[in-house]
């Protein structure tokens, strides 16, 4: 009876301890539809509200103390922050373009607050034992969610593959029926997507017709796993799987931890609910499918997890665990090789994309190494302090390679999905060798803090699975951006804050520097924080109330114009408003021109605003120029706009007779084809771009450019099919163009295509009598590609 009173009473002490925790999770559970177009900027407000949440509730908990008595060890937070803030004065003076610095400072700065008072809010190991049960529920939570939406996305499926959809389900319906179902969905990408949200009836309606068809029985669960890949409340897949990792190792090991031996498997309740919630968390893992998120979790397993637990073995002689050890690493690191080389069923199964990408490694690392190069010319221009706070995303458009297409179906990786080499460019030598000093003296002290025996067993496994957790993260982080990203790192910096705590528990009795305490006045340390955080919303501010009036702008769209004016004045470098506010002129200025086609009686009011909506889109596609250079391929916007502002000219002129018209025209043309040239430029596989080039060099009769021209569009479609669509590094994609015999081999994994100078030349004259009809030339094209690629089966 007394035993019981005494765990009653470890829980409910000091309750605040389960108040970071409580937060993260909220964090993590709360998302919005309407507030900001972008989640991650809604995690960023919460996470500030939390912050500012956990400065208020620590004062008012302690309000009757005049002084906060605070470690050294708390200048860990102050080391972080300075990482960042370097890099935000760097940007000012480095001449490179930096976007959004004050959001990423603002983001960082409610980050550490919010570490830092998790932090605080631990007083004892006793809180630590809060979160081991706090961990798992939310998982269970989690988990039960993810099911609910895999299940709902099986019943009424957001995708469905094109083949399916044509091939097997159309043979099962009826017409009327199969038009019935067809009228949810719209191709784009090679797979039937619902184009709008779904009410009920819809649903039903959806639900009845592929049972019908048989969808059920054709598409099983299995084959779903490839496909569904859950947010949930998360924003996006990947930073799900981030999160996820971070805290899967603490629900794990706490149930170690709260594992009595004196009891009974059965009785030991706390520890069964860590287990199975641990379990449970792992289900919305495997459904995110997210590659560099197992290969984290799996490395920090095998580095972390097994060479702690063995050499803390008292039963082990020291020859023994380092045969032990080397056995384990060699057997872990076999193992999936032998499993992803000869996949076998279940294997398939629980790891569908997995396996597909280890099929072609260096395809998916050639993708990441792509991904890598913005930041990387970064630092070569600026090795020791970087360039600065925001700037690897402007970068990553300026210094990209026209070929990336290959490897992305963006035209920009936008962050490196790759911390070490983001925090490179942005921040030099300066700030990866501060935050890899920070982790590894962090991950030494709490791999020593578990080795330990001295140390208490609750200590030692918050110790092992903090430091798994952060270095599941780290290690996620060489191939994925999820640490740019709010709701990820909130939880790796509440991680951080967890770490820090741990290492002032176990350090209580030592006198060592780090340990050593000082005072602050109360009041003095709320203002500070208070005068942190309020100058972090101030940066926030035109970020969050610009994406704000960009969801108005959609929800409110009779005052499309007023929000999205309001959208870039509060934040006048917003690429993303100016784009939004680029499209709705845009798609003002078609439906105006297609009214004055179509409709003659209307024709004089239209001509005043269409002309008024093109100089607007044009000046807005000016701006994007100035803010990012070549952002999102802003050449073939303005390609478009300018081609659907010709149509109207061209109207007027056929009408009015307007001689004076002809010259305009001739220009936008060129305007057109200077336009496409940039944007080939950036992203050479545009296929289509290549056409309407094909297409303008005739109407402009510029013969002299077309035998170049027409060779890069050869080149452009064979390394879609050979290089982007096999997946194929480009490198082992040769084509050349010489007077030999034209020939196609496959060999070594690649191919090799030559190509006869004389064809080209036949291939032009057919191109010069096709005009500007871009359908014929887009035909002899493939006919020839369809020609060349016939020598890889003689």
């Amino acid at each position: 009876m007394a035993k019981n009173k005494l765990q009653q009473s470890e829980f409910s002490e000091n309750k605040s301890g389960y108040i970071p925790f409580i937060l993260l999770f909220l964090i993590g559970l709360i998302k919005t539809e309407t507030m900001t177009y972008h989640q991650k900027v809604f995690k960023t407000l919460l996470i500030i509200i939390s912050a500012f949440i956990m400065i208020i509730y620590y004062f008012i908990d302690n309000y009757e103390e005049k002084k906060v008595k605070l470690e050294r060890l708390t200048i860990f937070f102050g080391l972080f922050f300075l990482i960042f803030f370097i890099q935000y004065i760097v940007s000012y003076f480095s001449g490179e373009i930096s976007y959004d610095r004050n959001y990423y400072l603002a983001n960082y700065a409610s980050l550490l607050i919010f570490a830092f008072f998790t932090y605080l809010y631990f007083k004892n190991e006793n809180d630590l034992k809060k979160i081991f049960i706090l961990i798992p529920v939310f998982l269970i939570i989690l988990s039960s969610i993810a099911g609910f939406e895999f299940i709902n996305y099986y019943t009424y499926p957001n995708r469905i593959d094109n083949l399916v959809m044509e091939q097997q389900l159309s043979k099962n319906l009826s017409p009327d029926e199969y038009k019935n179902l067809n009228q949810y969905y719209r191709l784009q990408s090679g797979s039937y997507r619902v184009n709008r949200s779904l009410s009920g009836s819809q649903k039903s309606t959806i639900h009845s017709l592929l049972k019908k068809s048989h969808y059920y029985t054709i598409v099983n669960p299995t084959k779903i796993l490839s496909q569904y890949r859950p947010p949930l409340t998360f924003g996006n897949t990947n930073y799900l799987a981030a999160y996820l990792i971070a805290l899967l190792p603490l629900a794990f090991l706490s149930g170690f931890a709260l594992y009595d031996r004196k009891k009974k498997f059965i009785n030991n309740y706390l520890s069964i609910i860590c287990f199975f919630g641990a379990i449970a968390g792992t289900f919305p893992l495997i459904l995110t499918q997210t590659t560099s998120a197992f290969f984290g979790i799996y490395l920090s397993i095998i580095f972390i997890v097994f060479p702690s637990i063995i050499l803390t073995s008292t039963k082990l002689n020291r020859l023994t665990k380092i045969i032990l050890i080397s056995l384990t690493f060699l057997i872990l690191f076999i193992l999936p090789i032998i499993l992803l080389i000869n996949a076998p069923e279940l294997f398939k199964t629980l790891a569908p994309r997995l396996v597909t990408k280890t099929k072609a490694p260096l395809f998916a690392l050639y993708d990441r190494l792509n991904g890598w190069t913005p930041a990387w010319n970064l630092f070569l221009k600026h090795p020791i302090t970087g360039a600065g706070l925001g700037t690897v995303y402007a970068a990553s458009f300026q210094y990209i390679s026209k070929y990336f297409y290959i490897y992305s179906s963006s035209n920009s990786f936008k962050h490196s999905h790759n911390e070490f080499v983001e925090l490179l460019g942005e921040g030099g030598i300066v700030s990866i060798l501060l935050f890899v000093s920070l982790i590894s003296f962090i991950t030494y002290k709490l791999i020593s803090i578990f080795v330990s025996h001295a140390n208490t067993k609750v200590l030692r496994y918050s110790a092992l699975g903090t430091i798994t957790g952060i270095i599941a993260v780290l290690l996620q982080q060489i191939f994925d951006l999820s640490l740019r990203m709010s709701v990820t790192m909130i939880a790796f910096y509440t991680l951080i804050g967890l770490a820090v705590f741990i290492i002032k528990e176990s350090g209580k009795k030592e006198s060592k520097w780090l340990m050593k305490q000082y005072e602050l006045n109360m009041k003095i340390f709320l203002f500070i924080c208070i005068i942190l955080m309020v100058g972090a919303g101030l940066m926030f501010k035109p970020v969050f109330m610009s994406e704000n009036n960009i969801m108005n702008s959609f929800i409110k769209y009779q005052n499309r114009e007023e929000y999205l004016e309001k959208a870039v004045q509060y934040m006048k470098e917003n690429p993303y408003a100016w784009t939004i506010r680029f499209e709705y002129h845009s798609s003002v200025v078609t439906k105006l021109i297609n009214e004055y086609i179509n409709n003659k009686e209307s024709r004089i009011e239209n001509e005043k605003n269409i002309i008024t909506y093109f100089n607007k889109a044009i000046a807005d596609l000016s701006t994007l120029q100035s803010i990012i250079p070549d952002y999102q391929d802003l050449w073939s916007k303005r390609v478009k706009l300018i081609s659907d502002y010709n149509a109207f000219l061209t109207t007027k002129y056929i009408d009015e007779n307007d001689k004076d018209l002809e010259p305009l025209i001739i220009n936008n043309y060129r305007i057109m084809l200077s336009d496409l040239g940039k944007s080939i430029n950036n992203n050479y596989l545009n296929y289509n771009n290549h056409l309407q080039r094909l297409s303008l060099l005739n109407r402009l009769n510029i013969q002299n450019e077309m035998p170049s021209r027409i060779k890069e569009v050869i080149e452009a479609s064979l390394l879609l099919q050979y290089a982007k669509n096999s997946r194929v590094v480009k490198e082992k994609v040769i084509i050349q163009f010489s007077n030999s015999e034209t020939s196609a081999i496959a060999q070594n994994e690649g191919y090799i295509f030559t190509i006869n100078n004389e064809s080209i030349e036949l291939l032009v004259t057919e191109i010069l009598k096709a005009g500007d009809n871009t359908a014929l030339i887009d035909t002899n094209i493939k006919n020839f590609i369809h020609t060349v690629s016939g020598f890889l089966y003689q």
